[in-house]
């Protein structure tokens, strides 16, 4: 696909919706800051708020470092008590690439419209297998490649109460 400046998603050529990163640079002009988060391992994002000047470099910059710590915490953040390959106190938590999904982008409105991307982690040029967003990426590559689709629902009984 040629590069073309969007300022709003369109459709690319496979049907997916897709951002360019002068577009993006356009749409954060009145912008100081942007959040990001990956998703661990729980599901949970993980994530920080950065200056949009980092952000923008780190988008000509093929992406930023950030902590592989995300990995080591559960869900009520304690430490995973169990040594892995993937991140480890005893090795220092190095830092893995994470790259910034375009497309993710939405604006916070209980954080005062503050911008919000997406990430996925890569370490040594290959996805994270512990990063939510690539196990469901390789999850939805191997039902295409079986002729099928992943389709997803939540139910949240215990959150909507109504009273009539």
């Amino acid at each position: 696909m040629e590069e073309r400046l969007l300022t709003t998603p369109s459709d690319d050529d496979d049907g997916e919706q897709c951002w360019t990163p002068q577009g993006v640079k356009i749409l954060l002009a009145n912008d100081q800051k942007v959040k990001v988060a990956g998703i661990d391992f729980d599901g949970i994002p993980r994530g920080k708020v950065m200056s949009k000047e980092k952000f923008l470099s780190s988008l000509d910059n093929g992406g930023f470092g950030m902590s592989s710590a995300v990995f080591g915490w559960d869900m009520h953040d304690v430490l995973y008590a169990v040594k892995t390959s993937v991140t480890s106190s005893t090795k220092g938590y190095q830092d893995f690439t994470v790259e910034v999904d375009l497309a993710s982008m939405r604006r916070l409105p209980f954080e005062d419209g503050l911008p919000f991307f997406l990430l996925r982690f890569i370490s040594r040029g290959e996805p994270v297998c512990v990063d939510g967003r690539n196990i469901v990426a390789a999850l939805s590559t191997d039902l295409e490649l079986a002729g099928m689709r992943g389709l997803a629902g939540g139910s949240f009984p215990h959150h909507c109460s109504f009273a009539f």
